[in-house]
């Protein structure tokens, strides 16, 4: 058969190409380790994006960033083909937490970490950001999480602080952490893991999340 109208019931029929079975996948859900220098985005014409590194990989449908991270930073983006799961990944109401390591020029003072940590900081624009959580490993560098989905964020919350980011890694969205993965390597998630995912999604759902 090579018509492409024709219809496939993937519980029955078996497909091949070349000889070579075809799995039918409902949806896609993978994590990538993003390096410095690409775009979260499916296309850009002054960088390579992080479709690049999927590319050629045999999903049925097409797989998008959920989310995005500077072009300058580095560390886990979520991809999927499942637009329901990644809109509510992105959505305002839900606060799902992300976590980054962030290299910075400067110490923060403990009353602005402690500011930052209570949800006293305004921004340059006005915006008043939700609480963070903070853990200081080096006088210079920080894991910080935080709950919400804002442009620039952490650099921002950073700026507020009288200090500047000098590298931004995210390790983790929710429960999905980054591991052991190397910059521009990818793996499927578990099923376990995408079902993790989801109940912590809904249990951020319309809440304001406090450290």
């Amino acid at each position: 058969m090579t018509s492409p109208a024709h219809h496939i019931d993937p519980l029955k029929d078996v497909v091949e190409v070349d000889g070579k079975r075809i799995t039918y996948i409902e949806n896609v859900y993978l994590i990538l380790y993003k390096p410095v220098g690409y775009v979260t985005s499916t296309s850009d014409p002054e960088h390579p994006t992080v479709m690049d590194l999927v590319e050629g990989l045999p999903f049925v449908g097409p797989v998008f960033p959920a989310g995005r991270l500077d072009l300058d930073a580095e560390g886990l983006v979520f991809l999927t083909s499942d637009g329901q799961l990644a809109h509510r990944l992105m959505h305002p109401r839900y606060h799902v937490p992300r976590t980054y390591e962030v290299r910075v020029e400067r110490p923060i003072e403990p009353e602005k970490i402690e500011a930052l940590e209570e949800g006293r900081v305004v921004l340059a624009d006005g915006y008043h950001p939700l609480p963070v959580s903070i853990e200081i490993v080096e006088p210079t560098f920080i894991r910080i999480t935080v709950f919400e989905g804002k442009y620039h964020l952490v650099k921002r919350l950073i700026a507020a602080s009288g200090s500047k980011v000098l590298n931004l890694k995210r390790i983790a969205i929710g429960p999905i952490k980054l591991g052991n993965l190397l910059p521009g390597e990818w793996r499927m998630l578990s099923d376990d893991e995408v079902a993790e995912l989801r109940r912590a999604i809904e249990r951020s759902k319309g809440t304001e999340r406090r450290p």
